[in-house]
């Protein structure tokens, strides 16, 4: 499924992208936005993952499970 194989290269690349410390530091940009902190938008794209990721597994009869460690401490109130 080559659609499936760029998907999931896609993601690992994002991952790797965000799994170094200084992207979450200072500005950065998704397409055709205005600069933004990247704390914001490294927020942003673990909450499309997240959100995402669990819609299309329930879809296809997956059960998700995150450990707590893997959440942004602002989503555990």
């Amino acid at each position: 499924m080559p659609g499936l194989m760029h998907s999931t290269q896609a993601i690992a690349d994002l991952a790797e992208g965000w799994s170094v410390p200084e992207a979450w530091s200072g500005l950065t940009s998704m397409i055709g936005s205005d600069p933004m902190p990247g704390e914001m938008i490294g927020g942003m794209v673990l909450g499309e993952l997240v959100v995402h990721g669990w819609d299309l597994a329930r879809a296809v009869g997956v059960s998700v499970r995150s450990p707590v460690e893997c959440w942004p401490a602002r989503w555990l109130g």
